[in-house]
């Protein structure tokens, strides 16, 4: 692991950069990695792992993962190029997936990603991006070697636009080490992580289960971060279970930040995390 981890080129609510510290001891160093929620990316970035599988049920997400690796510099130019403004925000933000060219759908899918409210993903129900213009500051933004050096650890992993439980189904086999990340969702208000035709929803956490099985059934390990919820207790009490707090600017404001206990489930003892 380098001394300065590359940057994940994504904001994404709920990420897992705050916890990259507690959640890296349990990767065994070993065998494939597998991300099915792949979202930003951050620890498959800060891992680097040598063969990996990265998948996501957002388009948009792989998509950019492939321009990024065949054309890193071309993307980066295309982003990098556009103006920060609301007026120009909103022009793209209306045409923005229309767009041929995947070099530049890639960079479309950045910049808003980029300048959005809160790094949130949502879409209508005709598909059209709709998350207002945040005009905050979004801190230190990806440089030209962030996109290079994240090209060469992509060129490491296969790319798929997949239901996780499919590509678990599909792919998983004896000795990957799988770390899954869903939105968080609880019964009486959702919680603000994920939009769109493919939001996890309650259903889902009886296949969140099932997955576990499967990789558990196949010889795999497994990692799940998953907020300290009463939804997640049936899945936590058949694992391994402990816990971890995280900071999270839950209302896309400085004032609004807190602290957030969240739980790290696994199929094998954990590594002590101090």
């Amino acid at each position: 692991m380098r001394t300065n981890p590359i940057r994940p080129l994504l904001r994404w609510a709920g990420s897992k950069r705050e916890a990259l510290h507690r959640l890296a001891p349990y990767y065994p160093g070993c065998g494939r990695y597998i991300e099915p929620f792949a979202g930003s990316a951050s620890l498959f970035f800060y891992l680097e792992p040598h063969l990996s599988i990265l998948g996501d049920a957002n388009k948009h997400v792989i998509d950019l993962y492939a321009s990024v690796r065949r054309a890193p510099v071309a993307v980066w130019s295309a982003w990098s190029s556009m103006p920060v403004s609301k007026d120009f925000y909103l022009q793209l933000r209306a045409r923005a997936f229309a767009e041929a060219d995947p070099v530049q759908r890639a960079a479309n899918f950045l910049y808003l990603n980029r300048n959005c409210f809160n790094g949130i993903f949502r879409v209508n129900k005709h598909g059209r991006f709709n998350v207002p213009f945040s005009g905050c500051r979004t801190g230190r933004l990806p440089s030209l070697e962030d996109f290079t050096e994240s090209a060469k650890i992509l060129w490491r992993a296969q790319l798929f636009n997949s239901d996780f439980e499919v590509l678990v189904t599909a792919q998983v086999e004896k000795h990957d080490f799988v770390y899954l990340d869903p939105p968080y969702t609880v019964r009486r208000s959702r919680m603000f992580r994920q939009y769109g035709h493919h939001r996890f929803d309650l259903h889902d956490l009886d296949r969140l289960q099932r997955a576990l099985r499967v990789i558990h059934s196949r010889g795999g390990l497994f990692l799940l971060s998953y907020a300290d919820v009463d939804e997640i207790t049936p899945i936590a009490e058949e694992w391994f279970v402990s816990y971890y707090k995280v900071r999270r600017n839950i209302a896309g404001f400085a004032a609004k930040r807190k602290n957030e206990q969240e739980v790290a489930i696994s199929n094998f003892s954990p590594v002590a995390i101090s």
